[in-house]
């Protein structure tokens, strides 16, 4: 069982703060419950002790999304989804490079792809709304 496992989080993955001090289970496993409001890094770290070296895993990215939302144009939803939002799976209609980086979003592409008292956001219908390189 370790002793002294750290959970740290980051805003940028170089300045990093412990929330907590975990211990593991007999397997080795730990949990720490979080509730990001932004795009946060987290890793877990463990201080040098007088028989083991500092160590720290790998860095984790969590990203969070705004809240799902109509735009009322592309500028708007390109502000949030600098890619565009798309269905998954779904493939740009373009005669250069395709987008490739659209957030795959079946709910935020609903919401802007004209529906009932909405604009179409997605005017080529390729199931892509704003896409962009």
């Amino acid at each position: 069982m370790v002793t002294g496992l750290g959970f740290q989080s980051s805003g940028d993955a170089a300045r990093w703060n412990t929330l907590a001090l975990v211990r593991t289970d007999r397997a080795g496993n730990a949990a720490v419950a979080v509730r990001p409001s932004r795009t946060t890094y987290y890793r877990t770290a463990v201080g040098r002790t007088a028989t083991t070296n500092a160590a720290s895993s790998r860095v984790l990215r969590l990203t969070v999304y705004p809240a799902l939302a109509p735009y009322r144009n592309c500028d708007g939803l390109n502000s949030h989804y600098p890619h565009g939002v798309g269905t998954p799976g779904a493939k740009d209609r373009t005669s250069g490079t395709p987008v490739t980086t659209y957030l795959p979003s079946a709910a935020a592409y609903a919401l802007n792809d004209g529906g009932v008292g909405q604009r179409d956001l997605d005017r080529d219908d390729d199931g892509i709304a704003c896409e962009k390189r």
